[in-house]
């Protein structure tokens, strides 16, 4: 016989007694409850209901006069993307709307001899600032001296002092952002020189434009090695005729290329 299975009990009644059970602030209910809420952004994570309630319990052990409190699941550190409100002591959180879709901008590079006409994504996620300069040229449908590289392999490259530009036009400086020093086909880089940077060239920031359509593209300078921010892609569809017209330019000579919307 096992002597001290009263005290084992007792003390146990003891435990439990001083764990007090906290109301539950979190209570289940329907997305369209949540729907019509002045601040409300959309579905509820965990498919139209908060989390179970074994997981939103919160409890309390004291401890003379201190206790200790573990919050619900639900008021963890929300996502970023993620609208957070604050109510009855408990924190709701709100995805965005189902099925929405994020907003995508494309440009458009032209150049009338060789007829090339590539319309480019911009990867605003990847590389924000660099997309909104090349967004206010496509906006002003900018047009500007280019030319076939030399060092840096298949590439149309779009030199841009930041003298030529027109005196409304934000010119910021541009950190790395998706920066690379091999560019793949199809991608469209933003490159950008602080003024004093790199000896030999022209007084104020520069930037450039590089517009690669093959592989084996390197930012190999004469004064050494660069990095430029990957910010637009050319579409599938229009990458193999694109890669023509480029080899056309090269044929060529020097043109006039224009950014514009699309």
């Amino acid at each position: 016989m096992d002597h001290g299975a009263p005290d084992r009990r007792r003390h146990a009644r003891a435990i439990r007694g001083a764990v007090t059970a906290l109301p539950e602030p979190c209570h289940r209910r329907s997305v369209d409850d949540h729907s019509r809420h002045p601040r409300s952004g959309g579905a509820l994570f965990g498919h139209g209901r908060l989390f179970p309630a074994s997981d939103r319990r919160r409890t309390a052990v004291r401890t003379g006069d201190a206790a200790r409190r573990q919050p619900c699941l639900g008021e963890r550190q929300p996502r970023a993307d993620a609208l957070c409100l604050q109510e009855d002591d408990c924190l709701l959180r709100f995805a965005p709307q189902a099925g929405a879709e994020a907003v995508t901008r494309h440009i458009r590079f032209t150049e009338p001899r060789s007829g090339l006409s590539a319309q480019c994504l911009l990867l605003d996620a990847e590389a924000p600032q660099s997309c909104d300069f090349l967004w206010g040229l496509a906006r002003r449908s900018a047009t500007f001296d280019a030319v076939h590289a030399i060092w840096t392999g298949p590439e149309i490259s779009v030199p841009i002092p930041a003298s030529i530009l027109s005196n409304d036009f934000d010119a910021p400086a541009i950190p790395e952002e998706n920066a690379t020093a091999f560019p793949e086909a199809g991608e469209i880089v933003l490159a950008h020189l602080a003024a004093g940077s790199i000896k030999g060239l022209p007084p104020g920031d520069f930037y450039d434009i590089g517009l690669f359509y093959d592989r084996g593209g390197r930012l190999l300078m004469p004064f050494g090695w660069i990095k430029a921010n990957v910010c637009a892609r050319i579409v599938a569809g229009d990458l193999a005729r694109a890669q023509e017209d480029f080899r056309t330019i090269r044929r060529n000579g020097a043109c006039r290329l224009t950014i514009e919307t699309a």
